[in-house]
């Protein structure tokens, strides 16, 4: 289903990944699916292992975005065919809107030593960014953020803009809830975060 959204890891006091997803941004699709992968790493890694692996990662630049695109013959534009998107989820799977939360399995396969496309900014977009799942590593914190906001933020919330929303539909993304890495939920007690009818989270 396409619910757009981006999987983001924050390290070091910066993010590491920023990956924009085009599918499933829902709870049920890659909020559990980063759920899971988080309870698999933390069984098989330890803590200073899992830092290492994402301080490894690195993001490309902009002329590197460019050749590769050139070579896949996407248009200034920058909109790509059929073949063109499955060509890059062939070469550049890290590139593709289609590799959604498998980009975390795909950091652990290479060790955390590839480059990954920033894109962070979308997270500023209200109404098109449904969803963020972040998993932040410097607080040992696994958060949810859901978009279509139309409460202002804080100054000093992690998606905060400083605009007015008469200018914009919609503020960035708010938290809904949060979990501690080190005990993480079950996949029913992690979609239960979910159904309540108010807009408060607590860490869990």
């Amino acid at each position: 289903m396409g619910t757009r959204n981006l999987i983001a890891v924050y390290l070091d006091g910066e993010y590491k990944v920023a990956q924009y997803s085009q599918w499933d941004g829902y709870p049920e699709g890659n909020g559990i699916e980063c759920l899971r992968f988080l309870r698999n790493l933390y069984h098989e890694y330890s803590e200073p292992d899992i830092r290492e692996m994402f301080r490894n990662l690195s993001w490309y630049s902009k002329e590197e975005l460019d050749k590769i695109y050139g070579l896949l013959g996407v248009d200034e534009d920058g909109w790509l065919t059929v073949e063109q998107s499955n060509r890059l989820k062939k070469y550049y799977p890290e590139l593709s809107r289609d590799t959604g939360v498998e980009i975390l399995d795909l950091i652990v396969q290479h060790g955390g030593n590839m480059k990954l496309c920033n894109s962070i900014e979308f997270a500023k977009d209200g109404l098109f960014c449904e969803w963020v799942w972040v998993i932040d590593l410097d607080k040992n914190i696994f958060q949810a953020y859901e978009g279509f906001n139309k409460h202002p933020l804080k100054e000093g919330d992690r998606f905060y803009s400083d605009f007015d929303l008469e200018d914009h539909d919609y503020y960035g993304p708010k938290l809904v809830a949060e979990w501690d890495v080190m005990r993480l939920q079950t996949d029913d007690e992690f979609l239960k975060a979910f159904n309540k009818d108010d807009s408060e989270c607590e860490l869990v």
